[in-house]
């Protein structure tokens, strides 16, 4: 298992009709945590994400895509390394008002996390290119702020995943 922790992530958030359904764009930082192999070949990364939901009362559902160009270690003078992750998941969420414009929320999502590996190069003059990509299960939970900008809403969260991938 391999837990990464999304550091601040700077939500935009956007009311697309008045029955509560939303768009939400993150933007934040990856801190990979794990095994020893995992943290020191895995440096931080960038993390965009996009989610679409609907919320009723304090309650809501959404569905979100999360991608993360992993910063890694790996490449050498024969190759080039390339790591890609890819999140599909489905998720809840709990909303508390903590004054008229702003908003404390907890969401915790569970799904799909995709994982492509790309590496080139050549050695004794055979260049070579090849690719693996692995399927996995990802949880994340979560938790932050929104706040009501004019009709957008701006906000920070922390985040944590974790995804076990392997036989």
């Amino acid at each position: 298992m391999r837990i990464a922790i999304a550091g601040v992530l700077v939500m935009v958030s956007a009311p697309v009709h008045a029955d509560g359904t939303f768009f939400e764009a993150d933007v934040g930082l990856m801190t990979p945590l794990g095994d020893d192999d995992y943290e020191q070949n895995i440096d931080e990364s960038l993390k965009l994400g996009v989610r679409l939901g609907t919320r009723s009362g304090p309650r809501g559902l959404d569905v979100s895509v999360d991608f993360t160009p992993a910063n890694d270690e790996l490449d050498s003078a024969l190759a080039e390394v390339g790591i890609q992750r890819f999140r599909f998941m489905v998720g809840g969420r709990y909303e508390h008002p903590l004054t008229p414009k702003a908003r404390l929320f907890v969401r915790g999502a569970a799904g799909i996390d995709l994982v492509r590996v790309t590496a080139s190069g050549e050695i004794f003059g055979q260049s070579f290119d090849t690719s693996e990509t692995d399927v996995g299960r990802g949880l994340a939970i979560s938790s932050g702020v929104l706040f009501d900008v004019g009709k957008v809403q701006l906000g920070a969260a922390v985040s944590g995943h974790a995804e076990v991938h392997g036989e």
